[in-house]
C-alpha cells in the first residue's frame, strides 16, 4: 500500500467531508492510502516552508497563487507535462489568469483549484434610504468618481459609507491592486524590477487610503473579519472583498447586497494544486488523484461549501454563482473577464510579506486623520522600497 499526502488548506468540517468523499474511490482503484493534512491560511506558508526546507514536503499541495513562483525558486515543485495537463481537462478548463501565477520558464507548476475574486459589495438598502441611484453607484468609471460617490453617501447620512480591514492583511494588498492597476502601475514588473513605489502605483495606493477618513476619525482599527461584520450588520454602506461577502451573508441580508467592479482590474487570486518534487508515489496516481480534485462533481461539491472560494473553472464558476441577479452576475462574468493576477516572480512572497506590513503602517499612522495622507503614504513605501531592494539583492 502506498500513502500519499495531501495538504489542503481547512475550511471546516463540512469541506473536509465532501472532499475526502469525493476521493474514496482512489485508495481502492490505486491501492493507496490518501492521508489528509489540513491547515489553515496564516499556518501553511511557514508549514510548507518548513517542511521543503527539511525535504518532508506533502506530495500534493493546495498553493496560494502568489506562492507558486517562490516555491518553484526553492526547487520544490515538480512541473506538469503538456500530457499531464490534457489529463487534466485541458488550458481552455481553466480561468486563463491563474495560468499565469502557475507558469515560470515555460514550464507549469501548479493547477488551478479555486478562485477568489474581489469585488465592491454594496448595501442597497442604504443607497436608497440615501437617495442615491443604485445603477450610478454600480456604474461608477474611476477612482475619483467613487471616492466622490462614497462622500455624498457620508453627506447624506450618518452611516459610514465605506469599511475595509486597517490591520497588516495581505487582503489589503489584494484590494488596493485594483487602484494600481487603474492609474497603469503595478507592484513588480516582470523582469523583476519593483515598481510599487513609481508614480502610477503611488497615485493608485493614494487614492485606496484617501477613502480611509470615510470610515470615521480616528479610523477604526479592524480585521479582515471585524470590517467584513460592520458590513453584514448594516452599519457600512459598501466594502471591497471575496466571494464569502455574499456567501457568508445568508439568505435573509443576500437581498440587501449588491455587486459592482472595483476601479481597474479586479485582482484574482485562489488556489492551486502543486505536486513536491521529490515524491516517491507514481506519477499515475499523482495524477489520479489530481484528476478527482479537479473534476467537476468535486469541485461543485466543496464549493457549495459556506466559506468555500469559486472553482476556477468557467463553466462551473457560472453555474455556482447562477443564484445570483442578473446585474450581479454580469458584473461577475466582467470581473472574471477583466481581472488581473500578480506577476509570477520567484521573490514576490517576500514583496507581499513586506509591503503588507508597510500597508499595515500606513494604517497605524493615518488613524487619525491627518491632512497630509499622501505624503505618509509615499515615505512610507518609499522606505518600504528600499528594503525590499537590499532584501531581494541579499
Amino acid at each position: 500500500m502506498i500513502t500519499l499526502e495531501c495538504a489542503v488548506i481547512d475550511r471546516g468540517p463540512l469541506f473536509r467531508e465532501a472532499l475526502e468523499r469525493s476521493l474514496e474511490s482512489i485508495p481502492k482503484r490505486e491501492h493507496v492510502e490518501i492521508r489528509w493534512t489540513w491547515l489553515s491560511w496564516p499556518a501553511a506558508w511557514s508549514e510548507f516552508v518548513q517542511r521543503i526546507v527539511h525535504r518532508t514536503a506533502p506530495d500534493v499541495m493546495e498553493l496560494g497563487s502568489t506562492w507558486v513562483p517562490t516555491f518553484r525558486a526553492m526547487n520544490a515543485l515538480r512541473p506538469f507535462s503538456p500530457s499531464e495537463i490534457r489529463m487534466l481537462g485541458g488550458v481552455d478548463r481553466f480561468l486563463l489568469p491563474l495560468w499565469r501565477s502557475a507558469r515560470s520558464e515555460e514550464m507549469t507548476w501548479g493547477i488551478p483549484w479555486l478562485a477568489d475574486l474581489r469585488l465592491v459589495f454594496y448595501r442597497k438598502d442604504a443607497l436608497e434610504r440615501a437617495g442615491v441611484d443604485e445603477r450610478a453607484f454600480r456604474m461608477f468609471k474611476d477612482p475619483t468618481e467613487f471616492e466622490r460617490m462614497l462622500r455624498d453617501l457620508s453627506a447624506r447620512q450618518s452611516l459610514r459609507p465605506w469599511v475595509v480591514p486597517t490591520t497588516p492583511e495581505r487582503n489589503t494588498l489584494h484590494h488596493i491592486a485594483s487602484w494600481v492597476w487603474y492609474y497603469g502601475g503595478d507592484f513588480v514588473k516582470p523582469d523583476g524590477t519593483l515598481a510599487f513605489a513609481e508614480e502610477p502605483a503611488l497615485r493608485g495606493i493614494c487614492a485606496y487610503f484617501r477613502l480611509g477618513p470615510l470610515m470615521g476619525c480616528p479610523i477604526p482599527r479592524l480585521h479582515a473579519e471585524q470590517a467584513d461584520q460592520m458590513f453584514w450588520e448594516g452599519h457600512a454602506a459598501a466594502t471591497i472583498g471575496g466571494w464569502w461577502i455574499w456567501d457568508y451573508a445568508g439568505d435573509a441580508l443576500r437581498p440587501y447586497i449588491g455587486l459592482a467592479l472595483p476601479p481597474g482590474p479586479p485582482f484574482l487570486g485562489g488556489s492551486l494544486l502543486g505536486m513536491w518534487r521529490e515524491t516517491r508515489v507514481p506519477n499515475e496516481i499523482l495524477i489520479a488523484v489530481l484528476a478527482r480534485m479537479v473534476h467537476p462533481d468535486t469541485l461543485l461539491r466543496i464549493t457549495r461549501i459556506p466559506g468555500t472560494p469559486l472553482p476556477a473553472q468557467p463553466d462551473l464558476l457560472i453555474e455556482r454563482v447562477a443564484n445570483l441577479p442578473q446585474p450581479d452576475l454580469e458584473i461577475m462574468r466582467t470581473g472574471m473577464y477583466y481581472s488581473n493576477t500578480f506577476p509570477s516572480f520567484s521573490l514576490f512572497g517576500v514583496i507581499e510579506d513586506r509591503l503588507t506590513d508597510t500597508l499595515g503602517k500606513i494604517w497605524a499612522e493615518i488613524m487619525n486623520c491627518p491632512e497630509d495622507i499622501e505624503s505618509i503614504v509615499r515615505s512610507h513605501l518609499r522606505h518600504a522600497y528600499s528594503a525590499i531592494r537590499r532584501a531581494i539583492s541579499s
